[in-house]
């Protein structure tokens, strides 16, 4: 089995708003894009984000459990039961507000884009065809994500964002740290932050004031 690594992050009028706490990551997901598709009581479709269970402790299955029972006027138990048949809690798309991953989640969203799937004007035969072949390889098999790039100007152009380029000098900014042997009091005094910032960018030429 594939080991998942999408998060998702609730809007603050979520229903799962009371439990966050126990969310450090946000929720896990078993995809990183809704893969499940239901039907409101009036006969609308719905895309459902599905949560990994196998990346949940106890605690967080019971909570889970509890809100959506109090949500839907029914015993936890029943929707234990349902998770367990369906395999996972389901989330309304109405309610996630950011995605986050890793490998995996960056590969299978490139297959996405270049299946170009209109999510807007779904073709079922299309979709359903899709989710077959990504249940099969990510979901069922033992399929393994290649490494995210190592360089921001390597990620796939379709993916750019800002939030992705600033995570990357993070990681840039750390490795620099943790390679030059910063003693506590280069970090205190700046020394550390000036050399990154010089590192980072050949062309700027900061200097730590000692007056």
């Amino acid at each position: 089995m594939s080991i998942h690594d999408t998060w998702v992050r609730l809007n603050p009028d979520s229903p799962f708003q009371e439990i966050e706490f126990l969310f450090h990551e946000g929720l896990p997901m078993r995809d990183p894009f809704p893969m499940e598709f239901s039907q409101t009581h009036g006969g609308q479709p719905v895309a459902l984000w599905v949560v990994d269970l196998a990346r949940l402790s106890d605690e967080q299955i019971k909570a889970l459990a509890g809100v959506i029972a109090r949500s839907n006027g029914q015993l936890a138990e029943t929707i234990l039961e349902d998770c367990k048949a369906r395999g996972g809690f389901f989330v309304n798309d109405t309610w996630v507000a950011s995605m986050s991953g890793g490998a995996e989640n960056y590969r299978r969203t490139l297959e996405l884009l270049d299946r170009r799937i209109d999510l807007e004007q779904i073709n079922l035969e299309e979709l359903n065809e899709f989710y077959a072949q990504q249940y099969r390889d990510w979901i069922v098999g033992d399929r393994v994500a290649s490494p995210m790039p190592e360089k921001y100007e390597d990620v796939d152009p379709r993916l750019k964002n800002n939030e992705l380029e600033k995570a990357y000098k993070q990681i840039e900014i750390q490795k620099f740290l943790n390679d030059g042997n910063y003693s506590l009091f280069d970090v205190l005094t700046g020394k550390a932050t000036v050399e990154a910032l010089n590192y980072l960018d050949p062309d700027a030429d900061w200097e730590l004031e000692t007056d």
